[in-house]
């Protein structure tokens, strides 16, 4: 089990209580904590002490290179990955176990229970974890009882074979930011090599709450935005465009919408720029690196 910290030892703590009280033998599991943290290292250097953990400390920031080095000092045959600010259900280790019940199966999530109000759906049926043909992803981890096939999982709450994230060299170290559609990009490579990504809602995990919406969130999440929209172009050039080429004007449409509810909602003007520039950077970073891609994700040589 890999779980990524970056200044946040009060949340952490909570995380690792969850995973110290799986009902499952202690020894049948490992858990590694790897930390980016600056402003609360000794802080989190010390709370790890006081758990069976084995924490790795790097000085590099971003998930997406945390979470390859946990790969590469994972032992386990699955690697599983837990948000710090989640608190896992005491069955959730075992309920993922469970689910690689077939050879084809590449990867694992479960339900994630936001710390919010449950959402009333007026339809009976609800999707769950599909990617539609302009890009766009319909998540609802938060519902459904049933163990279904889905198209993506989501990072608070995944899982996937070790032997086949190395062979596809781990996360992609371009999704920057918090690294949105990190996760989305490993589903859909296992999906182009024909493995089925699973969602099995009794692989429970609690995620909190984001804090309020004030005036330094509000920059804050223009900051947000950029990194939001670059990677999701970056993630759909790079998957989607190329063999849906049809659909490119409902990525168009899509976005259009985003930039100009941005406007409207927002700092207006500068929300909107922030937005439209992610996508133009995100669509030549695709276009410019992934046919040429030399440097390598994954380098467990060096990893820490």
């Amino acid at each position: 089990m890999v779980v990524v910290t970056y200044n946040r030892p009060e949340d952490l703590k909570e995380c690792l209580e969850s995973l110290k009280s799986q009902n499952l033998p202690r020894n049948s599991y490992e858990v590694l904590v790897v930390d980016s943290s600056t402003t609360h290292k000794n802080e989190t250097t010390m709370l790890v002490q006081n758990y069976p953990v084995k924490y790795i400390h790097t000085k590099y920031k971003g998930m997406t290179l945390a979470r390859n080095i946990g790969i590469c000092k994972s032992r386990g045959e699955i690697v599983a990955f837990l948000d710090d600010d989640a608190i896992a259900d005491e069955n959730w280790i075992k309920q993922i176990l469970k689910n690689y019940n077939k050879p084809k199966i590449g990867g694992v999530g479960g339900k994630i229970i936001e710390d919010r109000p449950v959402r009333i759906k007026k339809k009976k049926q609800v999707i769950i974890g599909k990617i539609d043909k302009s890009g766009e992803l319909i998540s609802n981890f938060d519902l459904g009882e049933e163990r279904i096939e889905v198209d993506h999982i989501k990072g608070t709450n995944m899982s996937f074979l070790k032997k086949h994230l190395i062979e596809m060299d781990g996360f992609d170290n371009l999704y920057g930011g918090r690294a949105y559609r990190e996760e989305t990009d490993v589903c859909m490579r296992l999906k182009k090599r024909n493995y089925l990504i699973i969602y099995a809602p009794k692989a429970k995990v609690f995620h909190k709450r984001i804090g309020p919406k004030t005036s330094h969130a509000i920059r804050r999440n223009i900051k947000l935005d950029y990194w939001r929209a670059r990677n999701h172009s970056y993630f759909y050039f790079k998957n989607i465009f190329a063999s849906r080429i049809l659909h490119f004007i409902g990525f168009l449409k899509n976005n259009g919408n985003m930039i100009l509810s941005r406007a409207r909602e927002r700092l207006s003007f500068l929300a909107s720029i922030y937005y439209l520039v992610g996508l133009i950077e995100g669509a030549l970073l695709a276009f410019l690196t992934c046919p040429y891609r030399l440097l390598r994700n994954l380098n467990c040589k060096e990893s820490p």
